[in-house]
């Protein structure tokens, strides 16, 4: 049983830090959505849940709820070196590891096409007059001056300094999702590792059943 000691030792304690992570991951998703709530309703000009970040950062939060419980299965299958729920953990894990993935590439992708988000769902107060007042707000709050720059429409006599507003609250947006690109990358690598001991605990399991099935 020496043998099976080791992936034993791997596959719980990654499942430990795995469920830590699975915290941080669904606290990183609740960040996102209440920052960009926060950011938003600090301009009271649009609702984020018309931006693409409350999409991602649902599914992180969803996820995260899921890896716990799904280490809390994977640790009791290892400790007690149940088949069934051996079984049970590695597929789904799998299929986490996969949507993580995606998860991450689409937060990766969506962070460098945020410019292009906030110019469909932003743009609108800096080409509206009717919208004056929000576009002064949105100057005020993010310290920056006209939309693109200092010279494309700006409200009540900005700084010439100060950088653009989309340039502003890209870099907000920017800062926003990236602890929650970090943290489902932190995740999947400690997945893959779970995966493979668990993958090898469970071989060991079914090969000592195996061998005492025809000692018997």
């Amino acid at each position: 049983m020496v043998s099976i000691l080791v992936p034993k030792v791997l596959s719980i304690t990654t499942n430990v830090i795995f469920l830590a992570v699975g915290l941080i991951f669904a606290a990183a998703g609740a960040y996102a959505i209440i920052a960009a709530d926060e950011a938003l309703a600090r301009i009271n000009l649009i609702d984020s849940g018309s931006l693409p970040i409350n999409a991602i950062a649902a599914a992180a939060i969803a996820l995260g709820a899921v890896l716990i419980i799904l280490s809390i299965i994977g640790i009791v299958g290892v400790v007690t070196e149940r088949k069934s729920l051996l079984a049970f953990y590695l597929p789904i894990l799998f299929v986490i590891v996969a949507a993580q993935i995606a998860v991450v590439i689409v937060a990766a992708v969506f962070r460098n096409r945020v410019s292009s988000s906030i110019d469909s769902s932003l743009g609108t107060a800096f080409r509206d007059a009717k919208n004056d007042d929000v576009a002064a707000r949105l100057q005020t709050t993010f310290q920056c001056c006209g939309y693109s720059n200092s010279a494309d429409r700006p409200r009540n006599n900005c700084s010439a300094a100060l950088p653009g507003c989309r340039d502003a609250l890209t870099d907000e947006f920017k800062q926003i999702l990236t602890p929650l690109i970090i943290g489902a990358a932190v995740v999947v690598a400690i997945e893959v590792l779970a995966l493979i001991a668990t993958c090898f605990v469970r071989s060991k399991v079914e090969k000592h059943e195996f061998e005492d099935k025809w000692r018997h």
